[in-house]
């Protein structure tokens, strides 16, 4: 039991180490975090039948194709507000789907922080009526 214990406690430093050794590395894990997030902004900026055309391009390549955005500065601020919004959408829906009785088993400050957040989203990020934040269609609020 002690040898497996040893063995487990090697295997975790070699591992951290690698993983060290990873994200010092100018192609490393800071590269892999920019890329990702460029495939995050795909559907901030495209709409579904761009999306269906980049997603058959990347099954026609074996994977080799995956669209991604030019790394541009406005992207982290986008993705922010997106990441927020989608959050919050998630957490909205949580709650309607839960009970019938929201003030029983949610926090009302809570739950009213979120619909004003979402209510009074920046409206500026995208010039439609319809603002696509994590894959969810949120209705602009009037005015």
């Amino acid at each position: 039991m002690e040898n497996d214990l040893q063995a487990e406690a090697r295997l975790a430093t070699v591992q951290y180490e690698a993983l060290m050794a990873y994200a010092k590395r100018p192609d490393g894990l800071a590269e892999k975090l920019k890329r990702d997030r460029r495939a995050e902004m795909v559907p901030l900026a495209h709409g579904r039948a761009e999306q269906l055309l980049f997603r058959a391009a990347n099954i026609l390549s074996f994977g080799k194709y995956t669209h991604r955005e030019e790394d541009r500065p406005q992207t982290e601020e986008r993705l922010d507000v997106a990441r927020r919004l989608s959050y919050h959408t998630r957490f909205l829906r949580e709650v309607v789907m839960s009970t019938p009785q929201i003030d029983v088993m949610w926090n009302l400050s809570e739950v009213k922080r979120t619909v004003l957040t979402v209510y009074r989203r920046p409206r500026g990020r995208c010039g439609r009526k319809k603002c696509k934040c994590g894959g969810e269609n949120i209705r602009a609020h009037p005015g």
